[in-house]
Formats: structure tokens, C-alpha cells, sequence
């Protein structure tokens, strides 16, 4: 429930920067991670290439966490353990943390 109210909070305070950004074109989940939120996005709803990456956003800035291309459709995100594991379409990876 916590988790929820902080990113409520963060897009009460920042939406408007956020939303207006044509980065995040089809944003599919968010995740609160080290002191900021991870965006997943499908890159296009109707591409059958790889085109899902993974955007980081922390201190008012938005940075590429996982580059496009790297996933198909990256549809939810959890942290276990140290790791970050991404429903990717049909699969799930797990990946290192690495900030």
C-alpha cells in the first residue's frame, strides 16, 4: 500500500514532466527501486521485433535502465533477492541489479 501512495505522490509532483515525455510511449508497469521508479514500456503495441525497454527515472531525470530492443514486451517487474525479474511476453528474465 506504500508503495502505491509513493508513486501516486511522485506523479502528483512530477506528472506533468513525466507524462509529457515522448520517451514513454507504452507504458506498461512502474516499480519503486533504489529511491525512484522503473517504467517499463512495450515500445509498440503492434511490432513483432523486440522493441520493450526499461526507463529509470530518479531525481527529476530519465535514464535508459534496459536499452530498446533487449525485450520483446515487458509486461510487470519485481525486485527478489537482489535481482530484478521482468515478465517478458512469454518468459521471465532475471537480471542482476546493477544501480
Amino acid at each position: 500500500m506504500k508503495y502505491i501512495v509513493f508513486i501516486l505522490l511522485i506523479f502528483i509532483f512530477t506528472g506533468n514532466q513525466i507524462l509529457a515525455n515522448t520517451e514513454i510511449k507504452y507504458n506498461e508497469s512502474l516499480l519503486p527501486y533504489k529511491g525512484g521508479i522503473l517504467i517499463s514500456n512495450m515500445g509498440s503495441i503492434f511490432s513483432k521485433h523486440k522493441c520493450g525497454y526499461i526507463l529509470y527515472y530518479k531525481n527529476k531525470k530519465l535514464m535508459t535502465f534496459i536499452p530498446a530492443g533487449t525485450l520483446d514486451k515487458p509486461t510487470a517487474m519485481a525486485v527478489y533477492k537482489n535481482k530484478l525479474y521482468i515478465c517478458d511476453r512469454d518468459r521471465i528474465c532475471p537480471r542482476k541489479n546493477s544501480r
